[in-house]
C-alpha cells in the first residue's frame, strides 16, 4: 500500500535470518533481526530494524512515500521534531536520464530539496559535473 505512493509495486521479496555480530574488542554485540529486501518495479527497498532504504530509478516518486513510511515506522512523528525519532535522513539520486518525464516532486533537484525540507533540516549537495554524471 505504501509503495503505491511511490508508483511502484513489489515483484519479489528476500529475507535474511537474524544475525549476531560479535566484535573482537570490547565493543557491544550487535543483534539484528535481519534485512528484508524487496525487488520493486523500477526500484529496490531494503528494511532493517532501524533503517529503510528505497532506491529508485525511472519515473517512480519515492518522496511521495515519505509520509506513509513515517506513519508506519513512527506513528507519532507528526507530534515531534525529527531529532526525537530519527538519527539521519538522506535522499540521493543520479542525474535523470529523462528529466522531462519526471513528475512532482521530482521535476528538479530544488523541488526535491524543498519537499524534503518540509520534514527535515539539512543541506543540499551536488557532486560531480553535468558533463559526466552528477550525484545529488
Amino acid at each position: 500500500e505504501i509503495l503505491k505512493h511511490a508508483k511502484c509495486t513489489i515483484l519479489s521479496v528476500v529475507e535474511t535470518t537474524p544475525t549476531v555480530l560479535t566484535p573482537k574488542s570490547h565493543e557491544k554485540v550487535i543483534l539484528t533481526k535481519g534485512v528484508t529486501a524487496y525487488l520493486l518495479s523500477e526500484s529496490s527497498l531494503f528494511v532493517t530494524d532501524n533503517s529503510v532504504v528505497l532506491k529508485t530509478c525511472g519515473r517512480t516518486t519515492p518522496l511521495m512515500a515519505l509520509e506513509p513510511i513515517l506513519d508506519l515506522a513512527v506513528p507519532s512523528w507528526r507530534n515531534h521534531h525529527p531529532e526525537h525519532y530519527l538519527k539521519y535522513a538522506t535522499y540521493m539520486r543520479l542525474g535523470y536520464m529523462r528529466p522531462d518525464e519526471q513528475v512532482a516532486p521530482h521535476t528538479s533537484w530544488m523541488q526535491e530539496v524543498q519537499h524534503m525540507g518540509k520534514y527535515f533540516k539539512g543541506e543540499a549537495v551536488v557532486l560531480g559535473s553535468e558533463a559526466t554524471s552528477m550525484q545529488h
